[in-house]
């Protein structure tokens, strides 16, 4: 590979940037009410065998004064009326454009009910109502996060805060950190080989400052959200807190690194240039086929393989692979598997097999078309590394799949 110098730095930094704008411009829509909504989730024990409905009670004025819907009909309707009529101390049901706070036994399958746009810092009760007209009401209770799960007994009337759920809510965060921090180490040690700092005696250094820094930053999202919910306030709070990131590694990075050729400016520049590209990596995760693409041009500065055309034939090799494998993924999944496999496999069986079939060929399509289209100053030597090139991308990408969770 060839020895980077401030051109070819300045090059990929382009590169990068502007593969990962035009993904979030063109791929990630827009919305005027985005974000994260208060809610409630409750789970029902000893639940009523009889159709019912769910509603949440709150204490003061009506949001909303709007007329009930009076043109439904059925048992629905009349459990509406009756829920909305319900007016005990103060205590009655929220209605308006926006809220969720009736639910109906019938559209779920089992007993546990989601409410949206539910203000959860403030005291909220239950009521159930039956068909036969049996009114089940809970004790008052303030919840203490901003997305509530709560678990309400009808045969004590007892209703508490679900801390297992929250348990395995938390346990669900925690992985998804794990994943997080596999793929910002996956990003950034490619930069360290970029930047020709990988030698043995820098990986201590990076590992303990990547962990340290990823850990201080979920722990404090995690509890911004328990309290806030997340949302665009998380969004700018996260921007600030990379600032300092950046700068904790870039300190770090310049004491404790040694670079061959002794110059510690490297060593700043590598901590701006990888968190900056991870950070925007992180904004199209969303975006899957982008960050494929900013993952297959990045690889392509890698292997000394970034030309103008070979570039442009990199980004139009895997929007086709893309598109081919969507299509594929739907035509095989569409298809029915014969009754007389089941017998002897499992399902999971036969989808790893699809699975392993799928990667195998779209590989070597992928390992083809980049020995043959793109192209390197010796034709003779270069064929191994256009190979390992389309070899290592497919690998990647994959690996950015199983860690993050989304298809690329």
């Amino acid at each position: 590979m060839k020895k980077m110098t401030r051109t070819t730095l300045g090059k990929f930094i382009v590169w990068c940037l502007l593969v990962c704008s035009l993904t979030i411009s063109a791929v990630v829509p827009a919305f005027a009410d985005i974000g994260p909504k208060p809610g409630i989730k409750v789970k029902l024990v000893n639940a009523p065998t009889q159709r019912y409905c769910v509603g949440v009670l709150e204490k003061g004025e009506r949001w909303s004064n709007e007329e009930i819907e009076t043109n439904a009909d059925g048992l629905k309707h009349e459990l509406k009326l009756k829920m909305y009529a319900y007016d005990k101390d103060g205590w009655q049901v929220n209605y308006g454009h926006g809220t969720t706070t009736i639910r109906y036994s019938e559209d779920e399958a089992g007993s546990s009910f989601s409410f949206y746009n539910i203000y959860t810092d403030q005291p909220v009760k239950l009521l159930v109502i039956t068909e036969d007209g049996k009114e089940y009401v809970s004790n008052e209770i303030r919840p203490t996060r901003y997305k509530a799960y709560l678990v309400f007994d009808l045969s004590t009337g007892k209703l508490s805060e679900d801390e297992e759920a929250y348990q395995n809510s938390d346990l669900q965060y925690f992985l998804q950190a794990l994943r997080y921090l596999a793929a910002t180490l996956l990003v950034e040690g490619l930069f360290l080989i970029l930047f020709r700092l990988h030698q043995a005696r820098n990986l201590p250094i990076f590992f303990i400052a990547n962990i340290l820094t990823q850990a201080a930053l979920h722990y404090d999202n995690w509890k911004y959200e328990i309290d806030r919910g997340g949302g665009w306030g998380l969004f700018g709070r996260s921007v600030v807190k990379e600032f300092w990131i950046i700068v904790a590694e870039c300190i770090l990075f310049a004491i404790f690194m040694k670079p061959k050729d002794g110059k510690k400016r490297w060593c700043v520049i590598y901590a701006i240039v990888a968190n900056v590209v991870s950070g925007i990596l992180s904004l199209v995760f969303t975006a899957p086929v982008g960050t494929g693409l900013a993952v297959a041009v990045i690889l392509l500065i890698a292997f000394s393989l970034d030309t103008k055309r070979n570039i442009v034939i990199a980004i139009l090799i895997h929007i086709g692979l893309a598109l081919l494998s969507g299509l594929l993924t739907g035509l095989i999944t569409a298809l029915p598997i014969p009754p007389g496999v089941l017998n002897y496999v499992s399902v999971g069986f036969v989808r790893a097999v699809w699975s392993g079939i799928f990667a195998g060929v779209f590989i070597a399509i992928r390992c083809l078309l980049c020995m043959f289209l793109l192209q390197t100053k010796d034709e003779s030597k270069g064929t191994k590394r256009k190979v390992l090139y389309g070899m290592v991308t497919y690998l990647t990408i994959w690996a950015f799949t199983a860690l993050v969770g989304w298809s690329l």
